[in-house]
């Protein structure tokens, strides 16, 4: 449920945040620099340039803990060309209790699928993944419970290959999002993915600790 705007007790100088335009299925990950009222300032990154960060635009983001997700909705207050920064005016926040069995990592990858008993492959969007799990947008329509063989392409991986179940369903603007539980992959694969996920978890944790060592916190990275 949302809570009565108190940025400065959910968020603190060194956490990482993810904010994504409304439209959008692109999330860019940033640190927060400093934290005022309901206004928290964050590193302008690279990733703003090619999607075009507008002052006025309106944001969904995201933070996460080990209790709790943060989900908020804020508007870009101003862009700071100088000093590399990005003014965010927090509008509501959103506290779920973190009941994630496995950390997601997001990311944008090709990818392709097909019913366990069709040939006729689908394209998808792969737009994050753990462990045990992978998110993917499509047009085409799944039923809970569906067994698909998934294949997701990357320039350093090359293929994965993954047999998933799908868990649960949500459809959005005429898109289709199912998350998917891993069932089978053969040593290959799972080397690959699991080398990935490694890559990315050294990233965040590498990203937290730049943050962590400019501020005077006790936040604890990933």
């Amino acid at each position: 449920m949302s809570e009565p705007l108190a940025v400065e007790d959910v968020i603190k100088a060194g956490m990482i945040v993810r904010t994504k335009h409304k439209n959008s299925s692109n999330w860019v990950v940033s640190g927060v620099l400093s934290v005022y009222g309901c206004y928290i300032e964050i590193e302008h990154v690279e990733e703003y340039l090619s999607s075009v960060l507008m002052i006025c635009d309106i944001l969904d983001c995201q933070m996460v803990d080990n209790e709790n997700l943060y989900i908020m909705s804020a508007e870009v207050f101003n862009v700071k060309f100088a000093s590399r920064s990005v003014i965010l005016k927090i509008e509501a926040i959103d506290i779920v209790k973190n009941k994630r069995e496995y950390k997601r990592y997001d990311v944008y990858l090709s990818g392709s699928y097909c019913k366990s008993e069709d040939i006729h492959e689908n394209y998808c969007v792969v737009l994050d993944i753990s462990v045990g799990g992978i998110k993917i947008v499509t047009k085409g329509k799944l039923n809970k419970g569906d067994t698909i063989e998934l294949v997701m392409y990357n320039k350093k991986f090359s293929i994965i290959i993954a047999e998933c179940i799908v868990k649960w369903i949500d459809e959005k603007d005429s898109n289709y999002y199912y998350g998917l539980s891993i069932s089978y992959m053969d040593e290959r694969s799972k080397n690959l993915y699991r080398n990935f996920i490694r890559n990315l978890r050294r990233k965040e944790i590498q990203l937290c600790k730049k943050y962590k060592s400019q501020h005077n916190t006790d936040i604890t990275c990933p």
